[in-house]
């Protein structure tokens, strides 16, 4: 007998990954129809065949229970949020139950935490899940995954896992970083660490294997102008970042005498050559001569960025007269995104 009429239990649901979710419903009393179900998004869920509800990662959509002969059917919407759970100092979300993968949301270090190193995977409920991602809020990448209570930390070196091939995205304050070490040789989707006021990209190296130098390079996000940057309020330039092979001594910028370099060929037993980037926008004299020794490397000064001194106070500039390039065009091992503040 056809049904008169499909009665679902509810309009609407929320669940959370990892946990189902059965919803009820039932025909018309005496009818000999089967009820069916079907996910409007099998992304974000799948349904049983009894109409449980197998969240798959966050989002929204519909599960419609319906009969074939009868015609009759109901939607029921569902919302689909992340487990959140907290392991030590670190809290995690589980962004895909089926592949056990998490992102890491949220870190609070102790001061007395100096080398952080984030975890490759972590067990929660006796599963063990893979750490993919790195960020607090991928909707609102202003959001730090240092909350601003933990900001007088004594960070100075941090280490990513391999596994981390998603989004990275702002850290928060780190006033006393040093390095970075990424151990993945696949870069991440993308860096955005330009919400720092531009700090931990001018003061910290970040390391990574060998031959993913324009990978990360590309990855990493810059704030076009120099306003608000570290870099741009003292030496007048942009952003930039120094990523450098494991192991290598050998930086990509570096500073001497208040003048910013930037490294356009590596120093071997031949002198290497940079460009001139800035300079401190406070000194009075600047003086850019033939060659520049940095560590135990040499190198020509062969060109100078054509905005070097835009903002500088400085009353002299004496160029060796070598240096005929002097409106240089900034460039980079790889292409990079830039972000307009």
């Amino acid at each position: 007998m056809k049904a008169k009429s499909i009665t679902v239990g509810v309009s609407d649901i929320k669940a959370k990954t990892i946990k189902t979710v059965k919803i009820p419903a039932s025909l018309t009393k005496g009818s000999n129809e089967n009820i069916y179900w079907l996910s409007g998004n099998t992304d974000i869920l799948d349904v049983t065949g009894g109409g449980a509800v197998i969240p798959k990662k966050a989002g929204e959509t519909y599960v419609i229970a319906y009969t074939r002969t009868s015609g009759l059917h109901q939607a029921v919407k569902v919302t689909v949020t992340e487990t959140v759970f907290q392991e030590g100092i670190f809290t995690y979300r589980i962004t895909d139950p089926d592949k056990r993968t998490v992102t890491l949301c949220s870190i609070r270090p102790d001061k007395k935490t100096e080398d952080l190193r984030i975890p490759e995977k972590v067990t929660y409920q006796k599963k063990t899940y893979s750490m993919t991602s790195v960020i607090a809020d991928p909707e609102d990448v202003s959001t730090a995954l240092i909350p601003q209570k933990y900001w007088d930390n004594n960070i100075k070196k941090i280490t990513f896992p391999k596994t981390v091939t998603g989004k990275v995205g702002h850290l928060g304050k780190l006033e006393h970083i040093k390095s970075v070490t990424f151990l993945g040789k696949k870069a991440p989707e993308e860096v955005r660490w330009y919400l720092d006021d531009g700090y931990l990209a001018f003061h910290a190296v970040i390391y990574v294997p060998k031959g993913s130098v324009g990978a990360y390079t590309s990855a990493l996000y810059m704030s076009y102008l120099p306003d608000g940057t570290y870099a741009g309020e003292h030496y007048g330039c942009g952003m930039d970042y120094n990523i450098l092979e494991t192991g290598s001594d050998q930086m990509q910028r570096f500073v001497v005498d208040g003048i910013l370099y930037r490294v356009t060929k590596k120093a071997g037993k031949a002198n290497g050559k940079v460009m001139v980037k800035g300079a401190d926008i406070n000194l009075k004299k600047i003086t850019i001569g033939k060659t520049v020794t940095y560590g135990s490397y040499t190198y020509d000064v062969t060109e100078i960025y054509k905005k070097a001194f835009e903002r500088s106070k400085a009353e002299t500039i004496v160029i060796d007269p070598s240096i005929t390039k002097r409106k240089a065009e900034e460039r980079y091992d790889a292409p990079v995104h830039y972000v307009v503040m």
